[in-house]
């Protein structure tokens, strides 16, 4: 069951045909309860995507804008006096009908349709869009098939990345309406093609956001931004996806294979101290062991019992010390699992067979912060740390003669911290080159830099990260397994040792009420809504937006600098060499060894 303020998420995740909500595709009333009971929030659920199956995390990934906009469908705004009532997209209906896609009513209404016709010539002003290997072209009114694109310079493209890589053409004065329609509103903004659309439906999508979009480009002075950093971006972007780079199938079988006989040894050991077979892949089973059988102590509960998720086991170990290396091993046969599943036994069927390497593709209007993500397989989240981390990645490989060189950013976010709040002994911390977690935790707990101990830096760690996405106490006593009241001490004694941190945090909630939107050092902006909600979920969630958007949008700010100064570099002093990775605050290169 479920308590009534979850309601909203549980539609934001099922859907409601009836009422238009979109929902996320493949997830349905039994998960969402069962996502919901398990994580509280729509939140928590995509902050825990790693401890969710991988068949529900992947339909989540791909469906986290039509989660968020299925959220804020679902909230219900009472007003007693419509004329007085603030409608969304500043009054304006027919915009409104438009952003909800509610096509009958908007044509009802509105008496507009786009049809497909043959024009005798391609106007330069129209917008060009792809389908199925082939360019369109649209008025607002008509679509029809481009048969040409050498000879024209076009104001406006939707997903110039493509056309980029097609023709080899890039269009540097062109406006790419994919990348503009996202900026002028990244949360819900993003034009998103599904299956099901065709030319005529493609057109209306654009054509229904462009004008809305130009005008706040125009309005909160967002051009620069657009044309010093994310037009360029898009021409980098093709051409590392065009590069791709190899993958070794043979040391990645016999990485699987390693690890599956790592997955093996564990449910042998598990087993023999349970003293029967079990399939520690439902959750059930693994249920009744530990804590009907074996009389474990749980960590909490959920609608169907107890929790067996990451999070409970690692939770529990402490408090059934007399079953840590049953828990641990556990936990590792999960561990080698995700990794067989998500990554070994997959990555080679991304391998194209006439380059001999994997060909992922960088969304640049995937994130509302402005972070790149990658899918089809995504490279960003290959394991980097441990053996087995490295037992995968090695399996990435350059070509003859190459290397692969990368280089990243330490602690990126919190230096931007740092330097946006303006507290001295943040920047000091970063000045002096010391040990910002260690710091932390002398600070926060009174101890000496030897008396620190593997748990205590952990601590320290999650409150220096956590701190950039608004963490609270009952967020930190969950991810480090310490109770409410300790968290809240932690973080107390923070906002002591860094106080401008906290100012901050308070300020930039009071100017995104006052403003409407937060920005990065780069001028990107994020509109903040439902500060003022009653709705306590809605209002915080929000907060913690304004608090990380900044931050986080900086840093991805600075790394696409990077990449733009990078490439230049590379072509500008013809060096044998090409960028090829983009893994959040790290790019990675493959050099010609001379």
């Amino acid at each position: 069951s479920l308590y009534p303020e979850q309601i909203v998420d549980f539609l934001a995740l099922c859907g409601d045909s009836s009422d238009n909500i979109p929902g996320v595709r493949g997830i349905g009333e039994k998960t969402a309860t069962t996502l919901l009971s398990e994580y509280g929030d729509l939140d928590n659920i995509y902050n825990n995507l790693d401890k969710i199956k991988s068949s529900w995390k992947t339909k989540l990934e791909e469906g986290k804008d039509s989660a968020y906009l299925s959220q804020q469908l679902a909230q219900l705004k009472y007003v007693e006096n419509l004329d007085e009532a603030e409608l969304p997209i500043n009054g304006d209906i027919k915009r409104l009908l438009e952003e909800l896609e509610l096509k009958s009513i908007l044509n009802r209404l509105f008496k507009e349709d786009i049809k497909t016709i043959t024009f005798n010539k391609v106007a330069n002003h129209l917008i060009i869009f792809p389908f199925a290997d082939k360019f369109y072209t649209t008025d607002g009114k008509n679509i029809a098939i481009l048969k040409e694109v050498d000879n024209i310079k076009p104001k406006y493209i939707f997903n110039l990345k493509e056309l980029y890589k097609i023709t080899k053409k890039f269009y540097e004065q062109t406006i790419d309406l994919e990348i503009v329609c996202w900026l002028a509103d990244p949360d819900f903004g993003a034009i998103n093609l599904t299956d099901k659309d065709e030319p005529e439906s493609i057109a209306q999508k654009i054509v229904s956001k462009k004008d809305y979009a130009l005008n706040v480009m125009e309005q909160y002075n967002m051009w620069q931004l657009y044309w010093e950093m994310e037009h360029k971006i898009i021409k980098i972007l093709a051409e590392m996806e065009t590069i791709g780079i190899k993958l070794d199938p043979i040391k990645l079988k016999e990485s699987d294979l390693k690890i599956k006989s790592l997955i093996d040894k564990e449910k042998q050991y598990i087993e023999h101290i349970i003293g029967e077979e079990i399939n520690l892949n439902s959750p059930k089973q693994l249920s009744k062991i530990i804590f009907e059988k074996l009389k474990m102590k749980p960590f909490k509960k959920n609608k169907t019992g107890y929790s067996t998720d990451e999070e409970s086991l690692r939770n529990m170990i402490p408090l059934n010390i007399q079953y840590e290396d049953l828990l641990k091993a556990i936990l590792r046969h999960r561990e080698y699992s995700k990794l067989v599943s998500t990554y070994t036994s997959k990555l080679s069927e991304y391998i194209n067979p006439s380059t001999g390497r994997i060909h992922t593709v960088f969304k640049q209007t995937g994130t509302a912060t402005g972070r790149l993500s990658s899918q089809n397989p995504n490279l960003q989240n290959i394991p980097q740390k441990g053996d087995l981390g490295a037992e995968i990645r090695g399996s990435f490989v350059s070509e003859d003669g190459y290397s692969f060189v990368s280089f990243d950013y330490s602690q990126i976010e919190l230096r931007i911290l740092a330097e946006i709040s303006g507290d001295e002994n943040l920047k000091n911390a970063f000045i002096n080159d010391l040990d910002i977690h260690n710091l932390t935790a002398m600070s926060i707990l009174g101890i000496k830099e030897d008396e620190i101990t593997k748990d205590i830096r952990r601590i320290a760690k999650a409150v220096n990260f956590g701190i950039v996405y608004g963490l609270s106490p009952y967020g930190l006593s969950r991810d480090v397994g310490i109770s409410v009241g300790e968290a809240k001490k932690f973080i107390d004694k923070y906002f002591e040792t860094y106080p401008k941190v906290k100012e901050y945090m308070n300020n930039i909630v009071i100017n995104a009420q006052k403003n409407g939107h937060v920005e990065t050092l780069f001028g990107r902006k994020r509109f903040v809504k439902d500060l003022n909600s009653s709705n306590s979920i809605l209002r915080q969630r929000n907060e913690r937006i304004a608090i990380n958007s900044p931050i986080q949008g900086t840093a991805s700010d600075i790394i696409k600098m990077a990449m733009i100064k990078c490439y230049d570099y590379l072509n500008n002093n013809n060096i044998d060499g090409k960028m090829i990775l983009q893994i959040h605050d790290e790019l990675v290169f493959e050099i010609n060894d001379k």
